[in-house]
């Protein structure tokens, strides 16, 4: 045997493929036009490595590598719309395919795969069989061309703001609505709605309750929210809701539900001079805000909880109240940063509430952001004709 090609990678290969492409010109498929030969290396930093092989001489160029998870990509030969194609499998499935003229390596929305392969029947012609710990699962790629690759997890209320806890990683989201109702309140009135139509389809009702209803409890997705919005309250009650998310499985650790007509703006995670909670998780609140005819509140609060079961679920330690609302928090030298009205203020943790230290008062009225590096303080504000405006304050 005789060495045609050398290439050197940066970590030893874990599988190989020689990959046969057939070239399009103009983005149509050309049977006329040479095919190009690919040899594409899993290696065991995570990294895919494509290189393309001359089919006469050997000869290895034109490099590329892409990093595609934590685990070293095995890659197997598959079919797709009639070609050629290759599954790499690391963390998660990347099908590498032809789409339009273009090579495509996208992610699939699927869990962990050990091993695949190409799959045909009657049923399923163009399909991938696939062990997934002790499951056999046979599946097919469709929608090919989206290179854009999503997880959807349903929340309560509309996100506002979110925060990683910095031990488990964990993601903490505020989430809060205006003019709506709660989840209890939306089961409640949807499970009214429903004896109303059952009551209507029994003769009590009107002929149009009896048409409609009958169809609505067959089928609950004529209803859903998702679809056809929330129920709509009084323009000044508040909804809001503050959520420990594991991003790895989607699952929600703990939600805790605002009472009161409190609604939750800002978020942030705080270490005090104080190392007996550790990290902390600060929260700004409003009760009755209303926007119009006039700006107004009942009340601002800072919410100070403590994490519980490795960072899984939160306590409540403090809640002070403050005269505005705290849009911005940002942690500072051992100290919590709160943006009070036109006030910037800086409070420490004391036994029952929080204890003012300092405040500057010069700076604008509309500061949405606060962010602390060292010894130093950017604001952000929006009041003016510049819509992001940096102020430098040094302690």
């Amino acid at each position: 045997m005789q060495t045609l090609g050398i290439q050197s990678l940066s970590s030893a290969p874990e599988s190989l493929l020689f990959l046969e492409v057939q070239a399009s010109v103009g983005g149509e498929d050309d049977a006329d036009h040479p095919a190009s030969l690919f040899l594409n290396a899993g290696l065991q930093n995570g990294v895919l490595s494509r290189t393309v092989v001359d089919m006469v001489t050997g000869l290895l160029s034109d490099t590329r590598s892409r990093f595609l998870g934590l685990k070293a990509p095995k890659l197997f030969p598959i079919i797709v719309r009639g070609k050629r194609a290759m599954l790499c499998l690391s963390s998660r499935p990347w099908p590498g395919y032809i789409h339009q003229g273009h090579f495509l390596l996208t992610p699939l929305s699927y869990e962990t795969l050990e091993y695949a392969t190409s799959f045909s029947s009657d049923q399923c012609l163009e399909g991938i069989v696939s062990v997934a710990s002790e499951a056999l699962r046979i599946f097919t790629v469709e929608r090919l061309g989206e290179t854009f690759n999503q997880t959807v997890i349903p929340l309560r209320y509309t996100p506002r703001k979110f925060v990683l806890q910095p031990k488990r990683k964990l993601v903490v989201v505020i989430e809060s609505d205006q003019g709506a109702l709660t989840a209890e309140e939306r089961e409640a009135a949807r499970k009214e709605y429903f004896e109303a139509a059952q009551a209507g389809e029994n003769g009590t009702g009107s002929e149009d309750q009896m048409e409609n209803g009958g169809e609505d409890e067959d089928n609950d997705d004529s209803l859903s929210d998702e679809h056809y919005g929330y129920p709509k309250s009084e323009s000044d009650k508040w909804v809001s809701c503050i959520r420990v998310l594991d991003p790895r499985t989607g699952n929600t650790t703990c939600l805790l539900e605002l009472q009161e007509n409190e609604a939750a703006f800002s978020i942030c995670t705080v270490n005090f001079h104080d190392k007996e909670y550790g990290t902390l998780l600060a929260v700004g609140t409003a009760k009755g805000l209303q926007f119009t005819p006039k700006r107004s509140l009942t009340a601002g609060f800072i919410h100070i909880y403590r994490f519980l079961d490795d960072g899984r679920s939160l306590e409540l330690l403090r809640k002070t109240q403050v005269e505005g609302v705290p849009l911005a928090l940002c942690q500072f030298q051992g100290r919590l940063l709160a943006r009070i009205r036109p006030v910037l203020r800086i409070y420490d943790l004391g036994k029952r509430r929080l204890l003012r230290k300092c405040e500057n008062k010069s700076l604008p009225s509309s500061i949405v952001s606060i962010h602390a590096y060292r010894d130093r303080i950017y604001v952000g504000d929006i009041q003016e004709v510049r819509i992001y405006t940096i102020f430098v304050i040094i302690c």
